[in-house]
């Protein structure tokens, strides 16, 4: 399919599916024709060109370099060390969870910023702010992955000789790429300075009015078929040399190896779309939502801007404002430039016919001519015609010396005003008066920094603003175990927690039952199961990443900032620091009798310490470990005092004399405590004789009774015995007279 193809299908879509890329081109074409864009471009050109000083050969244009030099002051001046993450707790609460994702966030950042070279990128930022009056980056997400085979075993392929050995060997390759997947290695953000003609927004008055912006790119044929197919790849024109100060392709548009297509991406803010354009090409490449989730949509932050009006967006650049000073330095120099090639000596003399002297006079003028004596012909006439000496008068030189000295004069009166209006003072440059007083010098440094401190401030907010989008980007895109990796740090997870709290169960379980046997074995009741007290092991990577996550509370509890980007003076941070650590140990000394006399007042006195700690700088680094001793002062006021000791050695006499008497009495008590148990056992003694008498009197009365019931129960029976053998005779006798009646 050509481009003809691709024009008609673009004209036959309409369901949005396929859209065409005229419109927005037109609208990044129109924002570039702009005029204020035009003259800001044409600016920067120039300023480029006089920066580079292209012409230094030609010495009838020489200039004097005063751009370069002011650059050269203000570049460490406003920006001379990579900024270093600071993420702290927002309101500096007591938050275990926000203090350790502050800890792993902070980390993460600086080992990001480090290995990606932000630093490098700011630089770049910084030149162009200085030089053009504005300085671009954005950021982008780079994920690193590897390519692992998805079955090893499935890939070996034995090997096979003779013709069939390509073809086999084709089909090796082919199953073993279709049996890899790539896995996610490691993750990181990066920041790319974006050159000024290569980002282009919405004409607006302020920055909240932009809608859109778009970057642009250079690709080659490889990277246009990688990015976007083959289909589409091969038939991007390739439009420019991104490589030639012009842009143009070589050979009157021909392509050639070092011809790139124009790529376009513009980030739509009010319809929330992401969308790649080629120049030359009909159809919008490719159209989707933000890859990445930023809170100001852009993945760039505010541009660093120079001067502006609440009215455009056009920046004018520092050198405009002393352009027409630096101009007449020119015009000076070059005109002290051809004066000095005029400052020479030269001397004329009468010519005339051999033997007047004028051999000898140049002889005598020729370099390296010394120590030598010169014969001159006809002596009379070359002493008379100089009048007694040589016949040579000298070039009016003394009248362009000072034509020269009063044009460096002038030029230095400049060169002050020029000073003047960018604001660099002796003291920025290094110079002093050594008749002035300290407080002079100090006005005069302070004043010199604050005709500065707005440029600092810009390039501070803009690095903060930086690391803020990579601070999201973290946040929002990153794996647990990728942020923890490089933080170096090891956090528990729920399931930790949930068998160490296992653990505790059992251990409590056993404990508690371990001492029931014991109490039943002793005869006393078991004490009732107490519910094991859970395991703190500190937030979980489950709670701190979830903290990350959530962008409210992150924006609640999180505060993301920058420290200086400006080399300070080490003796007045080395005097900071001295005076921090003065200024804690007095303290320290002062409320410790007060707090060892009244507990009470531990908190206020920590919360004091806290607040005046906050408002140094230097004791950033030390404020967790102020925090945490705070909060072991305040439980440890909560506990007793611990006694005196000459309390304790008073209290062991005393008890040691309690103990003594409490001894001797205990004597006494167990003398009297025998003689009662003596006295008692007697009458034990006693009580068991009579009452063994009164058994075995008893005893002979029970014998005595048995002896006289046996004996009537003999006789019981005998009584009986005979009643039975008179009823038998009886009934014998009643038998024998009824048989007798029968007979």
């Amino acid at each position: 399919m050509d481009q003809r193809d691709f024009e008609a299908t673009a004209n036959e879509k309409t369901d949005g599916s396929l859209k065409g890329a005229g419109p927005y081109l037109d609208q990044i074409e129109t924002a570039m024709r702009t005029e204020g864009y035009q003259r800001w471009d044409y600016r920067c050109e120039t300023i480029r060109k006089r920066y580079r000083y292209e012409n230094s050969k030609n010495v009838k244009s020489r200039k004097y370099q005063l751009l370069w030099s002011n650059m050269e002051v203000l570049k460490p001046a406003v920006y001379a060390k990579p900024p270093v993450p600071v993420v702290q707790r927002r309101f500096r609460d007591n938050d275990p969870v926000g203090r350790v994702a502050c800890q792993l966030l902070e980390r993460d950042l600086r080992f990001q910023l480090e290995m990606n070279h932000f630093g490098e990128r700011f630089e770049q930022v910084r030149d162009d702010y200085l030089l053009y009056g504005r300085g671009v980056a954005r950021v982008y997400y780079e994920p690193v992955t590897e390519t692992v085979p998805d079955d090893p075993d499935n890939m070996d392929v034995a090997a096979v000789e003779g013709p069939q050995a390509e073809a086999q060997q084709e089909e090796a390759e082919a199953q073993e790429a279709g049996n890899q997947q790539e896995i996610l290695s490691f993750e990181n953000v990066k920041v790319r300075y974006v050159h000024r003609q290569d980002f282009v927004h919405e004409p607006a008055r302020t920055w909240d009015e932009v809608d859109w912006v778009a970057f642009r790119a250079y690709l080659t044929r490889d990277e246009l078929i990688e990015r976007f197919g083959e289909e589409i790849g091969k038939q991007i024109p390739m439009d420019t040399s991104p490589d030639r100060p012009d842009g143009q392709l070589q050979g009157g548009g021909q392509s050639s190896l070092s011809s790139k297509a124009t790529i376009w991406e513009q980030w739509d803010r009010t319809n929330q779309r992401v969308r790649w354009l080629a120049k030359g090409w009909p159809t919008v490449l490719e159209e989707s939502e933000p890859y990445l989730k930023l809170d100001g949509f852009y993945p760039c932050p505010k541009p660093a801007f120079a001067t502006m009006t609440n009215d455009s967006l056009e920046p004018i650049p520092d050198y405009v404002y002393y352009q027409d000073q630096a101009e007449e330095i020119d015009t000076l120099t070059a005109r002290i430039g051809a004066l000095q090639q005029s400052l020479k000596a030269v001397w004329f003399y009468p010519g005339g016919p051999q033997g007047e002297g004028a051999p000898e006079l140049e002889r005598a003028m020729a370099a390296g001519f010394e120590n030598k004596l010169v014969a001159v012909k006809s002596w009379a006439v070359f002493t008379e015609g100089g009048k007694g000496g040589p016949p040579v008068v000298e070039l009016p030189v003394m009248f362009v010396a000072e034509l020269i000295e009063k044009c460096v004069e002038l030029r230095k009166q400049l060169l002050d005003d020029v000073y003047q209006i960018i604001g660099i003072s002796d003291i920025m440059r290094g110079d002093g008066n050594a008749n002035e007083t300290a407080t002079a010098q100090s006005i005069k440094a302070q004043y010199g920094s604050i005709r500065i401190r707005e440029r600092q401030e810009e390039l501070a907010r803009f690095a903060r603003d930086i690391i803020r989008m990579a601070g999201e980007i973290v946040c929002n895109t990153f794996q647990p175990d990728t942020m923890l990796a490089m933080a170096n740090m090891k956090l528990p997870t729920q399931a930790d927690v949930q068998q160490a709290n296992m653990q505790q169960a059992l251990q409590s379980q056993m404990q508690q039952r371990q001492a029931a046997q014991q109490a039943m074995q002793q005869g006393q009741p078991p004490q009732p199961m107490q519910p094991p007290q859970p395991v703190d092991l500190g937030p979980t990577v489950e709670d701190v990443v979830g903290l990350l996550r959530d962008n409210a509370l992150r924006m609640f509890r999180i505060d993301i900032e920058a420290d200086s980007t400006i080399v300070g003076d080490e003796s007045q941070e080395r005097n900071d620091r001295t005076q921090f650590i003065e200024t804690v140990t007095k303290y320290i000394q002062v409320w410790a009798p007060i707090i060892q006399q009244n507990p009470m007042l531990a908190k206020m006195a920590g919360d004091m310490l806290l607040f005046g700690v906050r408002s140094f700088r230097v004791g950033r680094e030390l404020e967790e470990t102020i925090e945490d001793t705070v909060e072991k002062l305040e439980q440890a006021s909560q506990q007793p005092p611990p006694p005196d000791p000459k309390m304790m050695a008073e209290q062991t006499k005393l008890k040691a004399t309690q103990i003594k008497a409490q001894s001797e009495q205990s004597k006494a008590q167990m003398g009297v405590q025998q003689a009662q148990i003596e006295n008692q056992a007697k009458m034990q003694q006693t009580m068991l004789d009579h009452h063994v008498a009164r058994q075995e009197h008893e005893m002979d009365l029970q014998r005595l009774g048995a002896e006289q019931d046996a004996n009537e129960q003999n006789t019981y029976l005998q009584a009986a015995q005979m009643a039975a053998k008179v009823a038998g005779i009886k009934e014998q006798m009643k038998a024998k007279k009824a048989a007798a009646n029968g007979r």
